[in-house]
């Protein structure tokens, strides 16, 4: 607040002006300013007088008030009010504001107390009249943006920094406008983690003497346009020096490649977080490693890929050839006893066989060879041909005997193998040197009777080697028809003892004991015969019986047996 006084010529008596600096309102660059204006008695009694006096009050140049007293009295009062008020005052566009002011009262009648003016001028305080910023919402690092200040006086000028965080990007000093080049290598390796990253723009408004009117901070989103990581190249090579030394490639399900990325880069300011090969389905989360074996043949494609911490991820690709490649076959044999010739003779000492095969060849570079081994024979033979039929006939194979044999087609990586055997001669019936055995429709072998096919007695009875279960058999008297090649299959409730009746025909023939030896199938364990693990039926019983009872218990009487497998097998003893 500002007051200025003037003695009037009666010096008890002043005339006094008061001025005040209301709140400024910013946005229209004006200030409230309040005025009192009065003449003060300052000591005596005090005066009267009845004639007119005339007063006025000036604001700012312009007179916010005037009239005329008819009269005052100081006996009853010391002070005379010649107006108070509030008027709106405008600032200079720079914000600041000197108001003047003054006031007049006139009493120059005689015995009056005089007249006077009195003036002066309020300073008001400064308005803050910061500049208005345009700038973008985000850009694109790399490339530069305009930021335009529109200040409020020509007199102003700014301060305009840029930062991350802490750090200072950019920094500069502005008048109206400037163009903004954010360092991109700077930028990219303080953000090793993002693609994105929030600045804060700062700009000062000050005056010409650099006072500060106003600080404001605005944010802008830097787009890195980060690059992506790098892969400069793939390396391949065999890791199996035995597939290496042939020299034809990568071989189908023997090569193992031993593959590696070259020049791995993140992309600036960034670091590799994950690397990956993959080659014909196969992942290696490496930058080198070597494969199990290829499994596919032809065109392979090896890929590489790595991702950086932006999550920026770059892929390289190659293309390798895989030579086909499968094991040695043997596609068909024909192996039987011949003349010398090689024409079929099933009595003859000759032993011809017709080998088909197929080897990869590899071009060319392959091993073909094949052995076949039988009786002295034991020697690898160089195939003519990757694909086709060996044949090689053997002699000195005597026709009372059976021979085995193996035949073993081998290539550079593996072989594969056969066996079976050469039968002896076949014959209609010859009888042995001691005139007390006999063999029919085959040669004689050690024993009695040696007989190529089965043998039935009186009724159709089978009589060589073994009696199956028939097609009917009974559990508890419950009729069952279900087995396969002598195994009947069982399902129900069936706890306890029970007995299963295998029919067998009336009258065995006399050739000795019968029996039926048992074998359970993903049976219980507790499950057993009742007494032994085979039944068996004296020649008595075979005569006078027409069935096979066999007896099973449960060890756990209260257990159901819900379903097994046994199978049982009869033979003569």
């Amino acid at each position: 607040m500002a007051t200025f006084r003037k003695t009037l010529r009666n010096s008890a008596y002043r005339l006094v002006l008061e001025m005040n600096q209301g709140t400024p309102n910013v946005a229209n660059n004006t200030s409230p300013v309040s005025y009192s204006a009065y003449v003060e008695k300052t000591s005596g009694s005090g005066y009267v007088s009845s004639y007119s006096h005339p007063y006025n009050i000036k604001i700012n140049g312009k007179t916010v008030k005037s009239g005329s007293f008819s009269g005052y009295n100081f006996k009853n009062y010391s002070r005379l009010s010649l107006g108070t008020g509030t008027v709106p005052v405008a600032h200079n566009s720079n914000g600041t504001k000197t108001v003047s002011g003054s006031a007049y009262f006139e009493a120059n009648q005689s015995g009056a107390i005089g007249s006077a003016t009195v003036s002066g001028n309020l300073a008001l305080s400064r308005i803050a009249r910061e500049s208005t910023l345009t700038a973008p919402n985000s850009f694109v690092l790399g490339n530069s943006f305009d930021i335009k200040l529109d200040r409020q006086d020509s007199s102003f000028f700014h301060y305009v920094d840029i930062k991350l965080g802490s750090t200072m990007l950019w920094s500069q000093r502005v008048e109206t406008s400037a163009t903004v080049l954010i360092d991109r290598n700077q930028m990219l390796d303080l953000v090793p983690n993002s693609n994105s990253a929030s600045l804060s723009l700062v700009y000062s408004t000050r005056t010409e003497d650099s006072s500060v009117i106003g600080v404001s901070t605005k944010t802008i989103t830097c787009n890195l346009n980060a690059p992506n990581p790098s892969i400069s190249g793939i390396t391949n090579t065999e890791a199996v020096d035995s597939v290496a030394s042939l020299g034809v490639g990568y071989v189908q399900t023997k090569s193992m490649i031993r593959v590696a990325l070259v020049g791995v880069e993140p992309g600036r300011g960034a670091r590799i977080v994950t690397t990956r090969i993959t080659v014909d389905s196969q992942v290696l989360n490496a930058t080198s490693g070597v494969t199990q074996p290829i499994q596919k043949s032809g065109n392979i494609t090896i890929v590489g890929t790595v991702t950086d911490s932006r999550g920026k991820t770059f892929k390289r690709e190659m293309v390798i050839n895989v030579v086909p490649y499968s094991n040695p076959k043997i596609t068909s044999i024909k192996a039987f006893r011949s003349k010398a010739n090689g024409d079929r003779d099933d009595y003859g000492t000759y032993v011809k066989f017709e080998v088909g095969h197929n080897i990869t060849s590899l071009s060319s570079k392959n091993i073909k060879r094949i052995k076949i081994k039988i009786g002295s024979n034991d020697t690898w033979v160089a195939l003519p041909n990757y694909v086709g039929t060996y044949i090689k006939i053997f002699s000195g194979f005597d026709v009372n005997n059976s021979f085995p044999f193996t035949i073993t087609v081998d290539d550079y990586f593996g072989n594969t193998v056969t066996s079976s055997i050469i039968p002896n001669g076949a014959v209609t019936m010859m009888w042995g040197k001691d005139n007390m055995s006999i063999g029919t429709t085959e040669l004689k072998e050690p024993g009695s009777l040696n007989v190529k096919g089965q043998g039935y007695q009186q009724g159709g009875k089978k009589i060589l080697d073994e009696n199956s279960l028939p097609e009917t058999v009974y559990i508890n008297g419950v009729k069952i028809k279900k087995y396969i090649d002598g195994t009947m299959e069982q399902y129900g409730n069936i706890k306890g003892n029970w007995t299963i009746d295998i029919p067998m025909g009336n009258g065995f023939r006399q050739l000795g004991n019968f029996e039926f030896p048992i074998k359970f199938i993903d049976a219980p364990e507790s499950v057993t015969v009742v007494g032994t693990n085979y039944v068996m039926m004296s020649v008595a019983e075979q005569i006078t019986k027409d069935s096979c009872p066999i007896r099973f218990m449960s060890l756990d009487r209260n257990r159901v047996i819900d379903n097994f497998y046994f199978e049982a097998k009869g033979r003569w003893k």
